[in-house]
């Protein structure tokens, strides 16, 4: 490799006298008993000046190969811009961070991301610099693990989200095509108009009930707490119900739903996008076309007494 130049080895012993503080004869055992590699470059970094055993362990260099080796031949090929790049950085004197992530290659072939720390002599500006590499192979796995998992949830929630849109429209339709039934029934008003409230009833709010209280389509609740207020205004008799219906904007009627079912205003507006001063006039507009702004009735109160959960009294 291109930075395999040999060089004149320092001894452990000489480690300690020329490069360590002193007041610390424990520093070499710590050295070499380190769970993480540990190697001593020279400020050059052509070659190490000394390593430990969990280095030779992890790159799976004996100590004589791996003392003859700089750290540069030890760095995966595409990494070597990065680390020269920070290695010109460091002699013109720029202040980096000292901890990185990169890969090195070991002596049979494998590629082993690593958290490299680098700590540079203070004593003697020529002095080596130490670089501790921690093996990160399990992080990586993990983060590859939670990743992959984290792709095959929003896979679903796409795919869950297509599906009740699609729930949705066909309710919408199913609303609209009934609402058209109904307008335009002539003959057998009595026996169809059973037909179609049974359909609402037994088939068609139960499902609106379930997406009622499904939170994972939160935003399409609006429109969904309007439409069992319309299809209920199918099937009632009630006039005051009926009165509410027709008086009612799509907006308020949407608000008015909610109402019943006890939604804050804060709530609502985070449901249907709007600020919480537009639900507010919304209220209001709501209780003076009911003509009971000047009361003391309960807004939710009153439309859960009036509208109820069938539309009847």
């Amino acid at each position: 490799m291109a930075y395999s130049k040999k060089r004149k080895n320092t001894s452990a012993e000489n480690i300690d006298a020329l490069y360590l503080e002193e007041n610390h004869p424990a520093f070499k055992e710590i050295f070499d008993n380190a769970n993480d590699a540990m190697l001593a470059l020279h400020n050059d970094g052509v070659v190490h000046c000394y390593v430990n055993r969990s280095a030779c362990e992890m790159t799976g260099y004996n100590f004589s190969e791996l003392m003859g080796l700089g750290f540069k031949d030890l760095v995966h090929p595409e990494e070597l811009p990065k680390i020269d790049d920070r290695f010109g950085k460091r002699r013109k004197g720029v202040d980096l961070p000292g901890c990185y992530e990169t890969r090195i290659v070991s002596k049979n072939g494998e590629v082993i991301p690593v958290e490299v720390t680098v700590t540079m002599c203070r004593k003697d500006k020529n002095g080596p610099s130490f670089a501790i590499l921690r093996d990160i192979r399990k992080e990586k796995h993990l983060e590859n693990e939670m990743s992959q998992s984290l792709n095959m949830l929003k896979e679903e929630l796409v795919k869950n989200r297509s599906e009740w849109e699609s729930l949705n429209r066909e309710l919408v339709q199913t609303h609209q095509a009934m609402s058209v039934l109904a307008k335009n029934i002539d003959s057998k008003k009595v026996e169809l108009e059973e037909k179609v409230n049974t359909t609402i009833t037994s088939k068609v709010m139960p499902i609106i009930k379930e997406l009622q209280n499904e939170k994972r389509i939160k935003r399409f609740w609006p429109e969904i707490n309007s439409m069992a207020e319309y299809l209920n205004s199918i099937t009632t008799k009630n006039e005051l119900y009926l009165k509410i219906i027709s008086v009612l904007t799509e907006t308020e009627m949407k608000i008015a739903a909610m109402v019943k079912n006890k939604m804050s205003s804060k709530e609502i507006a985070s449901v249907m996008y709007i600020s919480l001063e537009t639900v507010k006039a919304h209220r209001k507009n709501i209780r003076r076309k009911l003509k009971i702004h000047n009361t003391k009735h309960k807004l939710s109160e009153y439309l859960a007494t009036v509208m109820g959960n069938n539309g009847e009294q």
